[in-house]
């Protein structure tokens, strides 16, 4: 204060590039927050097709991303992705960003895939005569005796499995009637036979499926 009751008052000159310093102290960084966005997160059927984006921001840039789609497969870095999930079940796909000062933000999100409801049951079959021989579909046998093994899968439930036989002569015909597995015939003739399996499941998808050999 001056003697005359007067106030001084000291300016200091602030160059353009100090103005700048100051503003980025002063300055509130937002911290770094990362979040996938998706087109579709369920109701797909194997192989699905999904489309991710990373919304990233606040942090200091430059920023970089890290996709995981949780299915064994190669990581991403791109910010937007297509990936086709193989088979069916849940994934939780994982984001990952870290910024130029190494801030990391991260999220997840959970995608569904469906198996198809349109696949008929399948049948595996196991065949072998009465010397211990397994046969191949299409084999041949000198044996008189056979044991037919066959097991049904399906991604919906099995519903029902019917089986028929045809050999050689109408003695050896069985319609199609209602199975289980083991299936034991004996006393067979020399001639090509066929057996066949009809498993219908829930959705009543069902294919016929058949297993045949020769006896010699």
């Amino acid at each position: 204060m001056g003697d005359n009751g007067s106030i001084d008052v000291l300016v200091i000159p602030i160059s353009s590039g100090m103005l700048v310093s100051l503003e980025k102290a002063f300055a509130q960084k937002d911290p770094l927050t990362a979040e996938i966005s998706s087109n579709v997160t369920e109701g797909e059927v194997a192989p699905a097709t999904f489309s991710f984006a990373a919304n990233v921001s606040g942090g200091t840039g430059p920023n970089t991303v890290s996709w995981n789609f949780d299915d064994g497969s190669e990581e991403s870095d791109e910010e937007s992705v297509s990936h086709t999930f193989v088979d069916p079940g849940k994934y939780n796909v994982a984001l990952s960003s870290t910024d130029s000062e190494g801030e990391t933000a991260s999220d997840t999100l959970e995608v569904i895939v469906e198996a198809s409801t349109e696949e008929p049951p399948q049948v595996t079959f196991k065949v072998g005569d009465k010397h211990g021989k397994v046969l191949s579909n299409g084999g041949t046998t000198t044996s008189k005796s056979i044991e037919i093994k066959f097991t049904v899968t399906d991604n919906v439930g099995v519903s029902s499995v019917e089986c028929s036989l045809e050999g050689p002569g109408t003695r050896f015909d069985k319609p199609l009637s209602p199975c289980t597995s083991p299936i034991e015939l004996s006393k067979l003739v020399k001639g090509k036979y066929t057996f066949t399996v009809i498993a219908t499941d829930e959705a009543e998808n069902h294919e016929p499926q058949t297993f045949t050999w020769t006896v010699k």
